[in-house]
């Protein structure tokens, strides 16, 4: 997978020792941290032709799902494995909407769907410190994990990958403000129309920007 691929390449980013400065002696070894922003998600676009059993028609039809932006908020940990190696367990939630849109040839104007939507994600992830001073700290990171949608009529769970860079800004040794931007590679939710039917599951890839501001507490 792309975002497998793109995680375990961190490891040999940023070999150059002027880049990747040393942490500071007896820096904390666990964080846990707060963050809010938006969720700005991606359209998804499909198109499916279906044969009805038993008679000669068929019906060929396309559906687009756009997703609302959203508020995002998450919580975590992370470990320190040494002054550049991290990893990370996160959790982050958001609630907004979904519209579907219908279009077929036989239709003049597409047929429009709105539901509601809950996405639930956690994830684990490697974290990569690019540049650690005493006032400010540069990562980037990437993982793994299960992204669920909770539909007004369903929930479906679909494997998913996140990628990241952020900056801590430290107000002492225990507290900093983290700003970070992250993406998250997901299936789409297929079966999000009005009519709870697999006819209509179109399959595809969701890409979630989240751009956020958050709190992290480091302490031994």
């Amino acid at each position: 997978m792309l975002w497998a691929l793109a995680a375990a390449t961190l490891i040999l980013i940023c070999p150059q020792p002027g880049l990747c400065q040393t942490a500071p002696a007896k820096e904390p070894r666990l964080e846990v941290f707060v963050q809010g922003g938006a969720a700005l998600y991606t359209d998804t676009k499909g198109s499916k032709v279906e044969f009805f059993t038993g008679t000669n028609t068929t019906f060929s039809f396309s559906l687009r799902k756009s997703f609302a932006t959203s508020a995002r908020t998450s919580a975590g940990l992370r470990v320190a494995l040494s002054s550049r190696n991290k990893v990370e367990v996160n959790y982050s939630y958001a609630s907004g909407r979904l519209t579907n849109s219908l279009s077929t040839s036989t239709i003049p104007a597409p047929v429009i769907s709105v539901t509601w939507m809950r996405t639930d994600s956690v994830h684990a992830s490697y974290v990569r410190v690019l540049s650690h001073k005493e006032k400010s700290q540069v990562y980037i990171l990437g993982g793994m994990g299960v992204t669920v949608f909770s539909l007004t009529f369903r929930k479906e769970a679909h494997p998913s990958g996140t990628l990241g860079a952020g900056l801590d800004l430290r107000l002492n040794k225990h507290f900093s403000i983290r700003l970070e931007q992250r993406m998250t590679i997901t299936g789409a939710p297929q079966r999000t129309f009005f009519i709870d039917s697999p006819t209509f599951d179109v399959p595809g890839k969701t890409f979630t920007f989240t751009p956020s501001v958050g709190l992290v507490w480091r302490f031994r």
